[in-house]
């Protein structure tokens, strides 16, 4: 929680390897961030930026697939367990009446769940979020606030999220940084 043009997006950039840092480095789980390869960070660390990027003609089944990338080898097809993956990350989002339909057809709050599926499709130990609620009304709000306390009470993910409503803050994370 910090005042706009703080840094905290920017933060959170450095903590994804989207940007490299001036000086000093990153360890994910005790390795540089910087050296790893793409596909090896995007197992360590699932992250949601402020501004979505766009989707292309990607149907929301398929966005929602890409994150899977990083355990799959080049040209594979899907495995079933990847599929399984997939299908309980969009429930989980509740965008699974969505899966058959382009992703820049559905609203702004549509899209932001479906990205959110896709980061939870990668399974990743650690997920950065750039305020992931910013698109969406109260309900789904809770809701998705809802699924991230139970993911890091059930999986022991570690999560970072930038919000800026105090009273979802202060009751759903266990920690506020100002």
């Amino acid at each position: 929680m910090a005042h706009n043009g703080s840094g905290k997006s920017t933060l959170m950039r450095l903590l994804s390897g989207d940007i490299t840092p001036t000086s000093g480095s990153i360890l994910v789980d005790g390795l540089p961030l910087h050296q790893l390869s793409t596909k090896e960070a995007a197992k360590h660390i699932a992250y949601l930026p402020q501004r979505l990027p766009e989707a292309a003609d990607f149907l929301v089944q398929e966005l929602v697939a890409l994150g899977r990338f990083p355990y799959q080898k080049w040209l594979q097809k899907p495995t079933e367990f990847d599929v399984q993956i997939v299908e309980q990350a969009m429930e989980s989002t509740s965008v699974t009446q969505f899966a058959k339909q382009p992703v820049n057809s559905l609203s702004g709050g549509e899209k932001q769940r479906v990205w959110l599926a896709m980061c939870l499709a990668q399974q990743t130990p650690y997920l950065l979020l750039d305020e992931p609620l910013a698109a969406l009304d109260i309900v789904y709000q809770v809701e998705v606030m809802q699924l991230i306390r139970k993911l890091v009470n059930e999986q022991g993910l570690t999560v970072i999220i930038i919000i800026h409503d105090i009273n979802l803050a202060s009751q759903f994370c266990d920690e506020l940084l100002r």
